[in-house]
């Protein structure tokens, strides 16, 4: 259950709901509603749109006439990134340091009808940056996420610090977060959001320009990013990857989504950068989200995540 401190805002009270549900809802909508008409409407290839710092990823232009062999139907959505995609090196030291960036890949549709046929079309729209630090003693662990993405003329930033407990799953203690949307086609003030929580003694608490939103739970409270770094070095065997979890989500820390549940989802066979990969699926399910499947590589490193429109797919990981 939900309460806030501030009662005239009750309309917007019910677990999951948002204080700042307008603010998300109307810069949600306005984003998914140019990627539609740009998925509908783009070539029949892929291509990057990325661009920042001067850094770019450019995919070469692909129509895929068949899937790649073994494809499974959680990936069908980056079948074209996936047969130009090539896992990095580098290995995630554990309980270490360490910094990560993924790629964000966006779905560009694919034709339908009768008697269409097999195509798929990516592109790079952005990128993901987790840097991982434990705490003096193994007392906790640190992350910040740095998060930004361009689509169809709007950019938008996601900046975090995270300080969260060691466990099967890294739960919140505090964190900071500044997000923000603007247009890159014209001048016009960006939508900004601010906002740091805090989650103890069993209840969470989110601060924001609207006021203090709290939430009753006896479940942990997990980042989007914790999730991948539970799964580091994990397998598909239940008895090893701890069968099945149970877990509260702050997603992307902008939506609080209760009941979720992480579990195996079985092994893959597929060839990526011309190498024959065995990854390990998991599933995370539970309300309010999207089934968001997650990539596991013999060496325990989290490839490849996808749920909906965006995935990701790790491109570098460094030792820090």
């Amino acid at each position: 259950m939900s309460t806030r401190e501030k009662p005239d805002d009750s309309q917007n009270c019910d677990e999951g709901g948002v204080l700042r549900r307008d603010f998300i809802l109307d810069g949600v909508k306005v984003t998914l509603s140019f990627l539609a008409l740009e998925a509908l409407g783009s070539p029949l290839c892929a291509r990057s749109v990325w661009s920042s710092g001067g850094n770019s990823r450019s995919l070469n232009p692909i129509d895929l006439n068949s899937p790649p062999a073994n494809l499974d139907d959680s990936l069908d959505v980056i079948a074209a990134y996936l047969v130009q995609y090539a896992p990095p090196t580098g290995t995630f030291p554990a309980n270490g340091a360490w910094k990560a960036t993924y790629d964000v890949i966006e779905w560009m549709g694919s034709p339908s009808g009768e008697g269409a046929k097999f195509s798929r079309r990516n592109r790079s729209a952005g990128r993901m940056v987790v840097t991982r630090r434990p705490a003096s003693r193994g007392a906790g662990v640190a992350y910040n996420l740095d998060h930004a993405i361009a689509i169809n003329g709007f950019e938008s930033t996601l900046r975090s610090t995270m300080n969260c407990s060691v466990g099967p799953l890294p739960g919140l203690i505090d964190w900071k977060t500044d997000y923000e949307m603007h247009s890159l086609r014209k001048s016009r003030p960006p939508m900004k959001l601010g906002e740091k929580g805090w989650h103890r003694d069993g209840e969470l608490g989110i601060a924001g320009v609207a006021g203090t939103r709290k939430i009753r739970t006896d479940r942990p409270v997990v980042p989007q990013w914790a999730v991948l770094d539970a799964l580091r070095g994990t397998r598909a065997d239940p008895a090893e990857a701890g069968a099945e979890l149970e877990f509260d989500l702050l997603h992307n820390l902008t939506s609080y989504r209760p009941r979720q549940v992480l579990k195996p989802c079985g092994l893959l066979e597929i060839a990526l950068d011309g190498r024959a990969q065995e990854l390990h699926g998991f599933v995370q399910t539970g309300p309010g989200t999207q089934p968001t499947h997650y990539w596991i590589d013999s060496l325990g490193r989290p490839l490849l995540v996808t749920g909906g429109l965006l995935s990701s797919a790790l491109v570098s990981v460094t030792e820090i």
